[in-house]
């Protein structure tokens, strides 16, 4: 293995011991060092030099800043070298403490080599296209380069770790947990395989409150192994405590009518398990374990569940099953023979757990697994699941199904701040427009009433002034008041 160093720096590669390949044919670097390193591959190669693995420890990606930026730093460093050694050291190890390093002479010349290094994509695929797997580690609170350009970058031709809350050395919180794939996608890809059953077998016996034996892993539609699978749904076969065979459903999905998803995929799977000329009573109990990644419903609570029973709508009992459909049925209620809903809402867990079903949720929520958690599969969860020790292709498969979600994410986060503000505008506008004709309907209404109110006076005046020549009967037809109003102006005037 042959390791560059970064820029002003020596012998920092104890930093990245967990990562490192000690592999003969392995070079790598790190910062600046990566540069150094990505070079030698393409020199090795030219010579027809074996190389396997190139190992980039947060790359020097400097080529989407602009040209003001690298010349302020390169001034920085002619005013006051050790100065600016100095800030950059606290950079590399910003937010956690600074540990000491061993320091070798710098140049401007390797600076300015470094600021204005430009990574070629087309360099990067000759060297996979002759074999070379290319590996790129990224802090996500990395302070010194550009993390998010180099992750869109080298996610196109490397495998790319990107730990979220590692500096620039690559560096975690000591109490920050080893990070762990996501639990639907391992469903998916890891868990699916007898040795893991375990794993499942100890969330589904936690969530149900009795042992979970999973006899096998059911293909159907809903979870066929391939990249623009959308259900994203998983369906498993198991035998519980009491002996009874249960298809158990878990859904990972962002949609607005996800409680007629629910419904759907349980009545699906009803009707797929049960053979033709069975009677109903071999019907399969179906359970749907939804775990929702997003805002869906309105309750506080992170875990639902929703059963079936048939009450009384005059004395308010329960009916029941009668002993003998018990014995025929092997149930004990009636809301075990319909499908039972489990739905867990990871956005409303608070991130205390209470138990060991919390530990499991915390899991799921936070993608992490602390030491002290004790729920049934979460230690063998813990050794499995754990992103390092992904094959090159299942990482690169991770690293893009990650980047799909986020994706997917954003794009409805558009639409939907889009839609929202063009729709509060085009509703401002026309309410504009409604309270503007409204106004002048009610304007129009208004002088209406008003020209009555007038026209009323006037005859009441004519009543009144015609009193004394013409009787009443006469009045009203000249007037057009009726006789009993004109009878009422004469009580009013005492006449």
């Amino acid at each position: 293995m042959k390791f560059y160093s970064g820029f002003s720096l020596a012998d920092e590669s104890s930093f990245f011991t967990e990562f490192i390949d000690n592999s003969v044919y392995n070079i790598c670097g790190f910062s600046y060092g990566a540069i150094k390193a990505f070079e030698d591959v393409k020199n090795s190669l030219r010579d027809e030099k074996r190389v396997d693995r190139l190992q980039l420890f947060s790359p020097a990606f400097f080529q989407t800043k602009d040209e003001k930026f690298k010349r302020l730093q390169l001034m920085a460093y002619n005013k006051n070298r050790e100065v600016y050694l100095n800030n950059f050291i606290k950079s590399c190890f910003y937010p956690y403490k600074i540990k000491e390093l061993k320091r070798s002479n710098s140049t401007i010349s390797e600076l300015k080599e470094l600021l204005n290094y430009r990574w070629d994509l087309k360099e990067l695929e000759y060297l996979t296209l002759k074999g070379v797997k290319i590996e790129v580690y990224l802090g996500g609170k990395d302070s010194v380069i550009d993390v998010q350009g180099a992750r869109e970058f080298f996610l196109k031709v490397a495998t790319v770790t990107y730990i979220k809350n590692a500096n620039h050395f690559l560096q975690r919180s000591q109490k920050m947990p080893r990070k762990l794939i996501s639990f639907d996608w391992a469903i998916k890809r890891i868990l699916r395989g007898k040795a893991n059953f375990d794993i499942l077998e100890g969330f589904l016996s936690e969530l149900l409150y009795e042992d979970v034996k999973i006899l096998e892993i059911l293909e159907s539609e809903s979870n066929k192994d391939i990249k623009e699978d959308k259900s994203n749904r998983l369906d498993i076969k198991v035998k519980n405590s009491y002996e009874e065979i249960i298809i158990i459903e878990i859904q990972y999905d962002r949609e607005m009518d996800f409680l007629q998803r629910m419904l759907y995929g349980a009545s699906k799977v009803i009707s797929e398990h049960i053979k033709e000329g069975e009677p109903y009573s071999s019907i399969t109990k179906v359970i749907s374990i939804n775990i929702l990644y997003f805002n869906f419903g309105d309750g506080d609570d992170y875990i639902y569940k929703g059963t079936t029973n048939f009450i009384g709508i005059h004395d308010n009992s329960k009916l029941e099953l009668t002993s003998k459909q018990k014995t025929v049925f092997k149930s004990q209620s009636i809301n075990k023979l319909y499908p039972q809903y489990y739905i867990i809402k990871i956005a409303n867990f608070n991130d205390i757990a209470k138990d060991s079903l919390d530990e499991w949720i915390y899991f799921l929520k936070n993608e992490t697994i602390k030491d002290n958690f004790e729920a049934k599969g979460l230690k063998k969860a813990k050794e499995t699941l754990d992103y390092l020790q992904l094959e090159d292709d299942e990482r690169r498969e991770y690293e893009a199904f990650q980047k799909s979600l986020h994706d997917k994410a954003s794009a409805y986060e558009s639409t939907y701040v889009s839609g929202h503000i063009d729709g509060e505008k085009r509703g401002l506008k026309i309410g504009i427009k409604q309270g503007i004709e409204k106004g002048i309907e009610k304007g129009i209404e208004l002088e209406r009433l008003n020209s009555e109110k007038r026209l009323q006076k006037e005859k009441i005046e004519i009543a009144k002034n015609l009193l004394d020549v013409l009787d009443t009967e006469t009045i009203s037809i000249k007037t057009g008041l009726s006789v009993e109003e004109i009878e009422d102006i004469k009580n009013s005037l005492n006449l």
